[in-house]
């Protein structure tokens, strides 16, 4: 993991997948200074950060741009993680290499176009946990964080990458495949006025702690809940009537301009 590439692969290679990762529970980043930890944990969570970068980040970047050197690449797609502008406490090592890679993703599209760059950012789409009772409990609490309703599944995700292989203009984007989780509030109240086939499981958001499995963290699980409404607020209006205004003696309607010289 330390040590550059030994040798690239003999055969001509126009499409490349980056699928490496690497994801690790650590501190969380405030706690770093506690008296029972102290300089130990600092040395600790350095390490695990730069473990976590040169696995997600530092390894495909070599990867790609030894084998374009080589011989220019029609595509390559990596994959990320749908959480990688969010942070839970404890996890923070892991999400700061995959926004690294997020960002590598766009540098990389500008630097070896023609070649196509672009990444797929995957939800959850294999629970952490085995036994058959759990494992449901835990498909449940997924699939009411996303507005389809449902949890994803590999053939989702390996769709994307084909899709984003192929594609012949586009470029330097992220496409997130987790059920629209991350573009939305997941709400109680929303689920119920999706309509039906949008949202097959309408038991309630689990409290924190229970059902989220090993990939959430606590404070995760706690942020989701808060933001689950027990029931529908009062309708807002989208807009007020256009206001009537004087400026120098001109009357405008719906907006103000600067009539100074």
């Amino acid at each position: 993991m330390n040590d550059p590439l030994p040798a690239l692969p003999e055969a001509d290679i126009t499409d490349v997948v980056l699928s490496a990762s690497l994801f690790e529970r650590g501190y969380a980043w405030g706690a770093l200074g506690a008296a029972d930890g102290g300089p130990g944990r600092i040395e600790e969570e350095r390490e695990r950060l730069q473990r976590h970068l040169r696995v997600n980040l530092l390894a495909p970047w070599e990867l790609v741009v030894s084998l374009h050197a080589r011989r220019p690449l029609r595509s390559v797609v990596m994959l990320l993680d749908t959480y990688l502008d969010r942070s839970f406490a404890g996890h923070s090592a892991y999400q700061v290499s995959r926004a690294a890679g997020a960002g590598m993703v766009r540098a990389l599209a500008a630097e070896l176009s023609p070649c196509r760059v672009n990444a797929v950012a995957p939800g959850t789409v294999l629970p952490s946990v085995r036994d058959p009772a759990e494992r449901a409990e835990q498909e449940e609490a997924i699939a009411a964080r996303t507005v389809l309703g449902r949890m994803g599944s590999v053939e989702d995700v390996v769709e994307a990458v084909l899709y984003l292989r192929d594609a012949p203009y586009v470029t330097g984007e992220i496409l997130r495949v987790d059920g629209g989780g991350s573009k939305f509030e997941v709400r109680r109240w929303q689920l119920a006025w999706l309509p039906k086939i949008a949202s097959p499981h309408p038991s309630p958001l689990p409290q924190a702690g229970e059902g989220w499995g090993e990939g959430m963290s606590a404070a995760g699980a706690n942020a989701l809940v808060w933001s689950s409404a027990t029931t529908a607020p009062s309708p807002q209006p989208l807009s007020r009537a256009p206001k009537e205004v004087t400026l120098g003696g001109k009357r405008e309607r719906g907006s103000v301009r600067d009539e100074q010289n």
